[in-house]
């Protein structure tokens, strides 16, 4: 039974749409947040422990759904640290909180580096999970609602002291709410080949400079599969839908759209409670609002998950 919930709670969806804050110029929205807790909730008084570092390069830019031509130079990165746990509070009820840290980098040219640094936003989640696979039950369903907090830096500065762009804080600055959706079929008892489909919507809100990350919406389904023993592979697509930015209420143009991608992470289960990660993403296709956009050309991580119990 160790083993089983182990399996379950170590389903990485990794990539980039979970990210409840996901803006079309890929801000603090670089960060995984939801990424690691798009799994089933752990049993009563168990633990389920994670760390995971991931690395985005977002230089791509792109009209509409094709992809131009960068001829300003740009090179834009950012990289993640983040720390999850969570509790299982009883057979149906359980507790997820999430914390981040994250570096931005940007060069235009032969233009001196931007960067920022520090810890970004966490998110506390509350799961619902009627049923879960066991050996007499070949199907799984959460449902959770929670919301993303703001602790981090958002009004960081260049070293000409400017307060940089949005797209470059470690932190939102806002508040937001989140609902969240997860379900996963077993084709056997032993829950070595699934499928898994995982929804979110996130609702931002203002941060201090009136400024708001689009509201989204986040689909991803895929398979599962553990084989010899110790190894499994999970891929899928993600389906990311952002509005517009918006500042003092006025739409921002060139934020916002819809970015589909594929995502797959293989896993080394070291023994019934530990277990290490790599993972990718790469964008499948891509439709952006208005003319010109930055945007997210691929991501790897590298994690590790522990659960007690």
């Amino acid at each position: 039974m160790v083993r089983k919930t182990f399996y379950c709670a170590t389903i990485f969806v990794a990539g980039y749409l979970s990210n409840p804050a996901h803006a079309a110029t890929c801000s603090c929205a670089s960060v995984p947040i939801l990424s690691s807790m798009e799994s089933s909730s752990p049993n009563k008084n168990a633990w389920f422990f994670s760390a995971s570092y991931e690395t985005h390069e977002i230089s791509d830019l792109v009209s509409g759904s094709r992809e131009v031509n960068d001829e300003t130079g740009r090179d834009r990165s950012a990289q993640s640290l983040v720390l999850e746990t969570s509790r299982g509070i009883s057979d149906t009820l359980s507790v997820a909180a999430l914390i981040s840290s994250v570096e931005q980098r940007r060069r235009v040219g032969n233009n001196p580096e931007e960067s920022a640094s520090g810890i970004g936003d966490a998110v506390f989640l509350f799961k619902y999970t009627p049923q879960k696979i066991r050996v007499y039950s070949n199907q799984g369903f959460s449902v959770g609602a929670g919301a993303r907090v703001p602790l981090g830096e958002d009004e960081a500065k260049s070293q000409s002291g400017i307060v940089l762009a949005e797209d470059m804080q470690p932190s939102t600055g806002a508040y937001g709410g989140i609902l969240w959706a997860h379900y996963n079929y077993a084709f056997n008892r032993a829950a070595t080949r699934q499928l898994y489909a995982t929804a979110s919507y996130t609702s931002n809100g203002d941060n201090k400079r009136d400024y708001r990350f689009g509201d989204e919406l986040v689909f991803t389904a895929g398979t599962q599969f553990h084989f010899k023993e110790k190894w499994g592979l999970t891929s899928g697509l993600k389906f990311r839908e952002t509005e517009r930015d918006r500042r003092a209420g006025s739409r921002i143009p060139n934020t916002g759209g819809q970015w589909l991608d594929f995502e797959s992470t293989l896993q080394y289960h070291v023994n019934d409670s530990l277990a290490t990660r790599l993972s990718f993403s790469l964008p499948v296709q891509r439709d952006l609002n208005d003319e010109l956009q930055f945007t997210s050309s691929y991501s790897f991580g590298l994690g590790v998950s522990f659960v007690y119990e």
